[in-house]
């Protein structure tokens, strides 16, 4: 009677292990393309919250300093941004602006839009749902920095202060956020609220905003604006 070597025996038991490991596999992904299932696709919250935040939350991660408030609030560095609200993703892109993104998503919870605009690199897409909190974009560190406001409807480019013409002013004089805008203040009241670093005031302030504009959804009241 012939034996057959130790070495070969763990050498096949090993092959053997494999191809059975790899039929598995294979059952596995023709299982889930006849059924249809796909591999979920994981997203990234802010730290404070969850992906069931039906609120609005913090937009602006570590890594920004607030500048000047204008028609929205100026922040410069880099890192992460998130969405201040759920809703839908109605723009990305306007070369009217320093840096080329208006990145935008009208807010299912109030119907606002809000804009995050400049030197930022979006990592959603347009008609894409987001959820408050998600990590939507990056601020690049640019030298144009970003900022973040009021978009006035549909969101494809125009803000709220441009609309209520509070920065006429500051174009005549060949810079449209010269002044701090109404409706940047009710943005940074809003931002400050929810924990985000503040603005600064720059020259004087041109024109208000609704009360809506700043209030916390659900709230009832505003938080007071910094005069």
């Amino acid at each position: 009677m012939n034996c057959v070597p130790a070495h070969k025996v763990l050498n096949g038991l090993i092959v053997f292990a494999a191809l059975v490991a790899l039929s598995g596999i294979a059952n596995a992904l023709s299982a889930g393309a006849v059924s249809g299932a796909s591999i979920p696709v994981t997203k990234t919250y802010h730290a404070t919250v969850t992906a069931s935040s039906g609120s609005y939350v913090n937009p602006i991660g570590s890594g920004l300093t607030p500048g000047r408030i204008d028609m929205g609030v100026d922040y410069t560095g880099s890192g992460p941004l998130y969405a201040l609200g759920s809703g839908t993703v109605v723009d990305l892109y306007n070369s009217g602006w320093p840096g080329g993104t208006f990145l935008c998503i009208k807010l299912a919870i109030s119907g606002l839009y809000v804009y995050y605009a400049e030197d930022i690199k979006p990592l959603v897409s347009v008609g894409q749902h987001v959820t408050a909190g998600e990590y939507i974009a990056n601020a690049t560190g640019g030298s144009s920095g970003i900022e973040i406001g009021w978009a006035k409807a549909p969101g494809l480019g125009a803000t709220m202060a441009h609309q209520a013409g509070q920065d006429r002013l500051g174009r005549k004089q060949g810079d449209p956020g010269l002044y701090t805008c109404g409706y940047g203040l009710a943005m940074n009241s809003l931002l400050t609220a929810l924990g985000a670093p503040g603005g600064f005031i720059d020259n004087p302030i041109q024109g208000s905003a609704p009360a809506k504009f700043s209030a916390l959804p659900g709230s009832g009241s505003a938080p007071p604006q910094t005069t």
